[in-house]
C-alpha cells in the first residue's frame, strides 16, 4: 500500500471527504493499478494561518486553529480511483468547494478520490515526496485501522445509521 504526503489543511480535507480531488503537477505512473487505497500522510510543515483562513472561509465551514491539525503522521486513507488532465472546461464545471481545496489550472492533473477515512489516532511517521511505501510497522498499524474503519462503516450501513 502506498502513501502520499500532503500539507495541512489539505490532508485532513481529503481524509474527511470535503476535498475529493487531489491536484498535482504530475500524473501517477501509468502502470499504477487503479483503483487502490492510498494512505494520507500529513506533512511536518506547520499550517499557515493565511492559507487556513482562505480555504476554510471559501468552503463555508468553521475554522479550526492551526494547532488542531496533525503533522508528520498518517491520518487516514482514500481510494484513488482515476486521474485526469485539467482543462478550462473541466475547471469551469468543478464545484467552488473543490476549486478552493486545490490548485486548479489547465495542464495540471486531478486525482479522483473516494471512500475517505480519517483515523481516530494519527500514526506518527516521516513522509516523503511522490508515492511512497510506509515501513512495515506503520503499514501494519494503518491496515488494522482501515479494517476497523471498514467494519464500522459496514455495521452503520447495516443498521441504517
Amino acid at each position: 500500500m502506498y502513501a502520499i504526503t500532503l500539507w495541512e489543511p489539505w490532508a485532513t480535507l481529503l481524509a474527511k471527504g470535503i476535498k475529493q480531488v487531489e491536484t498535482r503537477s504530475w500524473h501517477p505512473h501509468r502502470n499504477m493499478k487503479l483503483p487502490q487505497t492510498i494512505l494520507i500522510h500529513a506533512a511536518s510543515r506547520p499550517v499557515r494561518r493565511t492559507e487556513l483562513y482562505a480555504v476554510y472561509q471559501s468552503i463555508g465551514i468553521n475554522i479550526p486553529g492551526p494547532g488542531s491539525f496533525p503533522l508528520s503522521a498518517i491520518i487516514g486513507a482514500v481510494n484513488f480511483d482515476n486521474y485526469f488532465l485539467m482543462t478550462e472546461e473541466i475547471i469551469a464545471q468543478t464545484s467552488r468547494v473543490e476549486r478552493a481545496c486545490g490548485l486548479w489550472l489547465p495542464g495540471r492533473w486531478g486525482w479522483n478520490c473516494s471512500n475517505p477515512i480519517l483515523f481516530d489516532q494519527p500514526i506518527p511517521c516521516k513522509g516523503q515526496q511522490l508515492f511512497w511505501k510506509p515501513d512495515v510497522e506503520v503499514l501494519s498499524l494503518a491496515e488494522s485501522l482501515l479494517r476497523v474503519s471498514y467494519s464500522n462503516n459496514c455495521a452503520k450501513k447495516y443498521v441504517g445509521e
